[in-house]
């Protein structure tokens, strides 16, 4: 187990599929002889950027790649980000530098899963022969805790949230889900994980567990993630000269939902004050094994995903919570809307627009307060369009 200080995430997500297991790295196909040099090649482009300049790190040197992209033939800009050019050998890790930095509460570790016989993956009478590779490597990101803010939100949403619409230009951004084959493009993404002593690249992360903890009285949400990642490699240093994500703070001061019978009139019922609200995506990836003699997981499969909604919230009159509870039990779907807002001048916002049952419900009476809870899981509805769809403005330009 290595604790974590931080996690370096790569801005790779919305362009590698499934396909790919090995977003932003590779290894060099020659040797770079000399410091001057600023023509490399490698031996696969494969899931790097096909356009545009981007870094990646060699050892404990960083390099712009500007011209080639596509190709494995890169001609780059030497020694950036105050690093040093030296000369590197033949086959050396070639990774793509990590572009934003978000910082973790104390308690997220890494955890690299080895088995070297697994028997259920025999699956033919060549099985003795192929003993060897059948070796499962994978590592695992578990409670990886992250104050929410509205640009730290952005980026994992990307990982989690990946529906039908990839979020594209400037904000709003629009995340929806429905389920559908197309709806989902089991995106990977690459993250630099470590401490002070040591760094690892692990390519192919999937967000398995997202949740957005929005409790009144604290300073900000607090984002609850856990990934499954392919085989991780030791870095020679870590990426120098990270942009710092996550300023603005998803403050739970500013939250408010609005429970409408149908999704034309959603937002238009009077809101209801928010005590806590939790949002867990639950993606259930599972890792895929075959015959390839790789050592890393070569597919991943999802055979559920859904998301949960838990809110406790306070009313002040007896028309809102009638409101609330008035189709709780006989069987009638429930459009909900969240949003919580913030930011210079509260001009950003986060929204969560969902079609749901309640299936479990408790209330109490403390005076002329009205406190209830409400748990339930998101449904397809046809109007909607959807089981969800989560909205984010803020002032970023681009996402991951």
């Amino acid at each position: 187990m290595v604790a974590l200080t931080y996690l370096q995430s790569l801005s790779e997500a919305s362009r590698i599929g499934s396909s790919n297991l090995t977003p932003g790295v590779t290894t060099l196909s020659a040797a770079i002889s000399a410091a001057s040099a600023t023509s490399i090649t490698v031996t696969s482009a494969s899931g790097f950027p096909t356009s545009g300049s981007y870094y990646i790190m060699i050892d404990s040197e960083q390099m712009q790649v500007t011209a080639g992209q596509g190709t494995t033939t890169w001609t780059v800009l030497r020694g950036t980000n105050s690093t040093t050019a030296a000369t590197h050998a033949n086959a050396a890790n070639v990774f793509q530098s990590a572009t934003s930095l978000i910082p973790l509460e104390p308690g997220a570790f890494f955890e690299p899963i080895i088995s070297r016989y697994n028997p259920q993956l025999q699956r033919n009478s060549f099985a003795a022969f192929y003993e060897t590779v059948l070796t499962e490597v994978h590592s695992e990101l578990k409670n990886v805790k992250a104050p929410a803010s509205f640009e730290t939100l952005t980026n994992f949403l990307s990982y989690a949230a990946k529906g039908n619409v990839t979020p594209t230009g400037a904000s709003p951004y629009v995340w929806t889900f429905s389920p559908t084959l197309t709806s989902d493009d089991l995106t990977g993404l690459g993250a630099e994980v470590g401490n002070d002593t040591a760094v690892y690249h692990i390519a192919g992360n999937y967000c398995n567990q997202l949740e957005l903890d929005i409790k009144r009285g604290t300073e900000a949400a607090m984002l609850t993630a856990d990934f499954i990642g392919t085989e991780p490699l030791q870095m020679g240093a870590k990426t120098p000269a990270l942009t710092r994500t996550g300023l603005n703070l998803l403050n739970p001061a500013y939250g408010s939902t609005w429970i409408d019978n149908s999704y034309a009139s959603i937002g238009t019922t009077a809101f209801n004050d928010i005590t806590e609200a939790k949002i867990t995506l639950k993606n259930g990836f599972e890792p895929l094994y075959f015959l390839n003699g790789q050592l890393s997981f070569t597919g991943v499969a999802r055979p559920s995903r859904y998301l949960d909604v838990e809110l406790t919230q306070w009313y002040d009159s007896t028309s809102e919570l009638n409101n609330a509870l008035n189709t709780v039990g006989n069987g009638q779907e429930r459009v909900l809307k969240l949003k919580v807002t913030g930011g210079p001048s509260n001009t950003y916002s986060f929204e969560l627009d969902a079609t749901l049952y309640w299936d479990s419900v408790a209330f109490s009476v403390d005076k002329a307060t009205y406190m209830a809870k409400f748990t339930g899981r998101t449904v397809y509805d046809t109007a909607f369009a959807s089981d969800w769809q989560m909205i984010l403005t803020n002032g970023i330009q681009t996402v991951p």
